[in-house]
């Protein structure tokens, strides 16, 4: 057997170069009981003679580690050349040593135990650190909701988290390489792809940010945001990474805020109105003028300053009051003021409210356009008011009910009534009694004008009445109208006029009687020969006769169909029969053995005297003989 021992001056030496190797041995003569330490364990342990190395470790192993233990120093185990890691405790730390040993025999006796440890505490502590680090990592990258990946130059996938397969779904297939393009909406692709080609470009790992397109695995269209940066000489990542996070309700959200800024912006474009905003001391903090109004002095120099410095000060007052009164009353202002500006005074209404306790919001609307026809308005007002007040005029208006709602003029003083009093009250009701009022009223409210000339007491009036028409739905409102008092004319020309009527009223009574009674037979009644009657006694005319084939009837066009159009044989007698029906309606009736007749006749103003009586009783006896 090869010598082993070693004379003193090497045994230090040896034992010195493996302590600073961080390594410890042992040479165990089981013979002699001789037990050399060398290195790191000559440290740790004093053998003393002991002739058990177990038992001076066994204070120092760590429980767990016992057995392990016991196959590397007992030599009652045959050891072999397999590496057994132990942990001691060593000066308050414990110390990870790694090592194999082996038994030495002579025949079948053991003679002597050789082995080796290493302390590679500092190395298990990195290792364990880094396998910590690695769990960690690895954990964060499977429980996070962020995508991370690795691409390779061409864009492939290498890497994917956990996370990937639950955002893509069915489109991840973890066993084939896929390229990252292939789950980029067409619209995003462009971005991508320039994005990677100019971070593969820079060096020193740089990174940028991007935000694209994706379709997850249920198809719907998602937006992720990205960083991506350069590890392609990175040997551990060798890629490009990208730590991806599903932004799509921030970004659905910025596009929501987008469109409500620029609907906003749109609305503040098409307000002409001016906006303001103040701090509660009136130093102007924005100006907002859609229509290009700027105030006296530059925006960027009226910016932070106090009302009193732009505004005159009766308006810059009167403007505070108003601010004070919205802070401490918590409602909005009005305030009305003009300005002149070029020479051309303009008016203007500002409404004022507090945003908060700290900001005033003034709306502001160049009113000079209506203020000026406000003016002009009043002016004519003014004028027509003279007019109804020095003239015999009267003014009225009625709603779709007929009741009046505007009553005014001197021409009033005749009909005994004051200016506004029949306000309220049925136009219809009041001049129930004069026809010519009440059904061109009427006409009026169904949409079309009327112009006529009506007795109202002693009085004589001219009247015009027109409807009002909404210009938007075209539906009447009422009936506008004036009445202008022409009693004296009207009588001079009432009487002329009723003359000469009167006079061609009988002329044509006498032509129409003498044509009748030198006329032929009738089988009918024609309408020609209604409608000449009907412009003779300026009525609407229905004819009723049976000559033995039945009932016939004739009629002019307006006759209204509420009169009894009913040919009644028992009243057709022998002799003719003249009766008041209503107040419109005048029935002439007669008949004989072979012909039964009725003449009805209507006036919207009946007006049946004497004569005109005796005028259809002969024309009806002349228009029986004739059927007959």
């Amino acid at each position: 057997m090869m010598s082993l021992a070693l004379d003193i001056t090497t045994a230090a030496f040896y034992s010195n170069f493996l302590k600073k190797m961080g390594v410890g041995s042992w040479y165990w003569d089981l013979e002699k009981g001789d037990l050399k330490l060398f290195g790191i364990i000559q440290e740790w342990l004093t053998p003393d003679g002991s002739e058990n190395l177990l038992n001076l470790l066994l204070d120092m192993v760590h429980p767990e580690d016992y057995g392990m233990a016991e196959k590397l120093f007992s030599s009652h185990n045959v050891s072999s050349l397999e590496e057994i890691e132990i942990r001691v405790f060593y000066q308050g730390v414990w110390h990870t040593l790694i090592g194999n040993s082996e038994v030495f025999y002579e025949g079948h006796t053991p003679r002597f135990i050789m082995g080796m440890v290493s302390d590679i505490t500092t190395t298990k502590q990195a290792q364990e650190a880094l396998m910590t680090s690695e769990a960690k990592w690895r954990m964060l990258a499977q429980m996070s909701s962020d995508i991370y990946l690795i691409l390779d130059e061409t864009y492939s996938i290498c890497y994917a988290s956990s996370s990937a397969k639950q955002f893509f779904g069915q489109l991840y297939a973890p066993d084939i390489r896929q390229n990252l393009l292939d789950w980029v909406c067409l619209e995003s692709r462009t971005a991508v792809i320039s994005a990677l080609q100019l971070v593969q470009q820079l060096h020193d790992s740089p990174s940028l940010t991007i935000e694209f397109c994706v379709r997850n695995g249920k198809g719907e269209k998602r937006y992720l945001e990205a960083v991506v940066s350069n590890y392609i000489n990175n040997r551990y990542v060798a890629g490009i990474a990208l730590n991806c996070r599903d932004v799509t309700q921030r970004f659905l959200a910025q596009q929501k805020l987008a469109e409500s800024e620029a609907i906003n912006a749109s609305l503040i474009k098409a307000v002409p109105d001016i906006l303001i905003r103040l701090d509660r001391e009136g130093r102007y903090i924005d100006f907002i003028s859609p229509s290009g109004k700027t105030p006296y002095l530059p925006l960027d120099k009226i910016i932070g300053q106090p009302l009193t410095a732009v505004l005159p000060a009766p308006i810059a007052t009167k403007a505070m009051d108003a601010i004070n009164n919205a802070r401490l009353t918590g409602t909005p202002q009005k305030m009305v003021y003009s300005l002149e500006e070029n020479s051309k005074l303009y008016h203007y209404e500002a409404r004022i409210t507090m945003t908060d306790n700290t900001e005033v919001l003034v709306i502001i609307r160049d009113i000079t356009d209506e203020a000026e026809l406000r003016q002009e308005f009043l002016k004519h007002k003014n004028l027509l008011q003279a007019v109804v007040d020095r003239t015999d005029i009267i003014l009225y208006a009625i709603d779709t009910d007929g009741i009046f709602t505007l009553s005014e003029g001197k021409g009033l003083e005749r009909l005994g009534l004051k200016p506004g009093e029949v306000v309220g009250k049925s136009v219809f009701s009041l001049y129930k009694e004069y026809p010519d009022v009440f059904y061109s009223l009427k006409e009026c409210l169904q949409g079309r004008s009327a112009q006529w000339v009506s007795k109202i007491g002693n009085h004589v009036y001219s009247s015009v009445a027109q409807p009002i028409i909404d210009d938007v739905d075209k539906t009447i409102k009422g009936v506008v109208g004036f009445s202008i008092e022409k009693t004296d004319a009207y009588h001079a020309d009432y009487q002329l006029k009723e003359t000469v009527d009167i006079l061609k009223r009988e002329q044509a009574k006498s032509r129409l009687l003498s044509k009748l009674a030198t006329s032929s037979p009738l089988k009918c009644v024609e309408s020609s020969l209604l409608f000449e009657i009907k412009k003779v006694l300026d009525a609407s005319i229905c004819c009723l006769w049976d000559s033995g084939n039945g009932v016939n009837i004739q009629a002019t066009d307006n006759f209204p169909t509420s009169a009894p159009m009913k040919l009644d044989v028992e009243s057709c007698g022998q002799s003719e029969k003249l009766e008041f029906v209503d107040a419109g309606v005048i029935r002439f009736s007669c008949g004989n053995e072979r012909t039964k007749m009725v003449l009805l006749f209507w006036k919207k103003t009946p007006d049946w005297d004497t004569d005109t009586q005796t005028f259809i009783r002969a024309l009806g006896c002349l228009l029986s003989r004739l059927l007959s």
